[in-house]
């Protein structure tokens, strides 16, 4: 199974699920889910999706996520946190190719699986240009399945 890597940013996220043909399923809250500052998220923690508010076809804007507790079924699992460093913002480019290197290269660590063969797929939330200015340099890194929710956390999983 090829995974896929979905790069989100923590106020302007761009979007790539259209231009790669992949739609991501609309989420319906439940009574048990918080919302959530994404500068603050921590390793361990879930969250679903968020319908995100969008400026054009290719960037939205996101600040918070719908945090829930990983015994209930959820989309996303933070598993780790990188800070990136250099005095300049990335392009988009360099963001996505930091982002997929520190993302990939964490993962076996946390599910105790590699992940070319694992069935989850890597995201990130990455600082956009604005929130950059404002000292935020941290990648937060994320599992998930395709279309499914995931239940209980995928630490040391090995799935």
């Amino acid at each position: 199974m090829m995974n896929q890597a979905i790069p989100f940013s923590a106020v302007l996220l761009v979007s790539i699920l259209t231009l790669a043909g992949c739609e991501k399923k609309e989420v319906v809250p439940t009574a048990t889910e918080q919302s959530h500052d994404v500068f603050a998220l921590k390793v361990g923690q879930c969250f679903n999706d968020e319908a995100p508010i969008s400026d054009s076809a290719e960037n939205t804007s996101i600040s918070t996520v719908p945090l829930i507790e990983c015994q209930q079924p959820h989309d996303n699992e933070v598993f780790a946190n990188h800070d990136l460093t250099g005095s300049s913002f990335p392009t988009e480019d360099e963001m996505d190719s930091q982002a997929t290197s520190l993302c990939r290269g964490s993962f076996e660590a946390y599910v105790g699986k590699a992940y070319d063969d694992s069935v989850f797929s890597v995201g990130w939330i990455s600082p956009t240009a604005e929130s950059w200015s404002k000292n935020d340099r941290t990648i937060n890194c994320m599992l998930y399945q395709d279309d499914t929710k995931i239940t209980g956390s995928k630490r040391g999983a090995a799935i």
